[in-house]
């Protein structure tokens, strides 16, 4: 059915204001009272020239709170979150993914939503910031039903980097995610940064529970949803016992919408070694982060002057941000209570030896070919609110067609009142600035008139970047080699709701030869 055709067909559905927070039913969870899981490491099933692993998604059970009953959950290889999968830059690794999901959801699928409709287990893996060939990038297109499976292969050609795997088919992301399945891949590094123990990765979502101690999701479409709960590695409001120490903590926003700033309850320093694309030349030290959906952050935490001392990583940031009400809900805490082990390197010499400066990655893209301007929509429509790119729907014809090895320029213009994180598959960006836009001038005839100088990006945005945030009423700048494979792929808002109602394009590298 044609997709204009399916929305005139759709029956008007109450749903809840913009921005509104469904409540988690009443239930109450104690902070601080469970410690933080680490997911496990996967060993591969074959070490034959590239790694070859099976992994099976499957519903499981998790523990999320000791005041919570074992809570149904799919996961990857049936744990939440999924295994970490390590490699080398350059190293192939080769994974089958077996859906080996039941047939029948754990949460509400509403099938007036395009792509929901049909069976509801469907699934097709993703690895976040993978550069693959068109055919192993996980194309939400490209579902497999319970009983089958999929063979992918990422040849890893970037450096050390913090990347994750999850759920990308078509109309079901967001329920998929939020019911677990998602977990990390990291591409190992050198860099004298604390390793081992002290190299801590942090899935940063949020949940919702019922009375009966089960996930709650609402039964019809939200065009947002925001979870009562902060979880950590998958559990409820977690606590780390830590050596007074500095720590790596490899920061990922796995969250269906909701965005994260956070702060020490110490006052201290973030020192910020890493983003989505790999480390950076040397570290810098940052009070505050915003870490909006998909994106990751690697810093270093010095936990050595605070023995005995228990730190909470806050977090006040607005939801649905910026425009939401603020309120604090806060995410983990560390507890400075462990022995020291062995003679760690002091910070400053960490961050001494850390640092390699290097020519800035902006000035080896070059000039771009083209410029486009596009512009991020929202409109009403019978099931609520539809939030679109270009105005456009999944199913119109592609107008990006970049030429394989070649830079552009996106100048993305958000017209809405949401900040919005904009997700390029095939490779990695970097943000150049941006500034307030005269949103009229733009709407009347797609002139982009700037208001004011554009001003650079924050440093949690600089390297090479997959995900930037477009915030309202702005006009962001961004500069992209594509490859290095031709064929399609596609950019999308990354707060799930908006990517699995039309918030999302395909777009074609074309090669030189075509």
């Amino acid at each position: 059915m044609n997709r204009r055709n399916f929305l005139q067909l759709l029956a008007s559905t109450a749903v809840p204001a913009r921005g509104q927070i469904v409540a988690d039913q009443g239930r109450s969870l104690r902070s601080y009272v469970t410690a933080l899981p680490i997911p496990p490491v996967l060993e591969p099933n074959v070490r034959l020239g590239a790694m070859h692993y099976r992994v099976a998604m499957r519903q499981g059970t998790a523990m999320m709170h000791p005041d919570l009953p074992p809570v149904p959950i799919f996961g990857y290889q049936g744990i939440y979150p999924g295994p970490t999968l390590r490699a080398r830059p350059g190293q192939h690794v080769i994974i089958t993914w077996e859906n080996a999901l039941p047939v029948q959801h754990i949460l509400p699928v509403d099938q007036r939503i395009h792509g929901a409709m049909g069976p509801e287990t469907r699934t097709i893996t993703h690895l976040h910031a993978g550069r693959t060939t068109p055919r192993n990038d996980g194309y939400p297109d490209d579902w497999h039903l319970p009983g089958t499976s999929r063979t992918h292969w990422y040849p890893n050609p970037q450096g050390g980097s913090t990347l994750w795997y999850h759920d990308h088919a078509l109309g079901t992301t967001r329920l998929n995610v939020y019911a677990g399945l998602a977990g990390f891949y990291l591409i190992e590094d050198k860099r004298f940064l604390p390793a081992g123990p002290f190299d801590i990765p942090l899935l940063l979502q949020d949940r919702s529970f019922k009375p009966d101690g089960t996930l709650f999701y609402p039964e019809t479409f939200v065009p947002e949803f925001f979870g009562q709960t902060i979880t950590v590695n998958g559990a409820v409001w977690p606590v780390l016992d830590v050596e007074p120490r500095p720590y790596r903590l490899r920061l990922l926003n796995g969250a269906n919408g909701r965005f994260f700033r956070l702060t020490l309850s110490n006052g201290d320093f973030f020192h910020l070694v890493g983003t989505d694309g790999g480390l950076l030349p040397q570290a810098m030290a940052v009070e505050r982060l915003l870490l909006a959906p998909a994106e990751r952050i690697e810093v270093l935490v010095d936990f050595t002057p605070w023995a005995g001392e228990t730190i909470i990583l806050h977090n006040d940031a607005q939801a649905p941000y910026p425009s939401g009400a603020a309120a604090r809900l806060d995410c983990m805490a560390f507890r400075v209570c462990k022995k020291l082990s062995g003679t760690p390197l002091a910070l400053g010499e960490t961050l001494r030896a850390f640092a390699q400066p290097r020519r800035p990655w902006q000035q080896e893209l070059g000039a771009p070919v083209r410029t486009r301007d596009l512009a991020l929509t929202m409109r009403t429509d019978p099931i609520g609110q539809i939030h679109l790119l270009d105005d456009r729907l999944w199913d119109d014809p592609i107008t990006e067609e970049p030429l394989l090895g070649t830079v552009e320029h996106w100048r993305l213009i958000n017209l809405t009142p949401d900040t919005h994180p904009i997700h390029l598959h095939s490779g990695f960006f970097q943000v150049l600035g941006r500034a307030r836009c005269d949103v009229a001038r733009f709407q009347r005839d797609r002139q982009v008139v700037l208001l004011e100088p554009e001003h650079p990006p924050q440093p949690w945005e600089l390297g090479q970047k997959d995900t930037v945030c477009v915030h309202p009423g702005e006009m962001t700048r961004i500069a992209m080699r594509f490859g290095p494979f031709p064929g399609r792929y596609v950019w999308h808002c990354h707060m799930l709701e908006h990517e699995d109602y039309e918030m999302m394009r395909p777009f074609v590298i074309r090669s030189p030869l075509s």
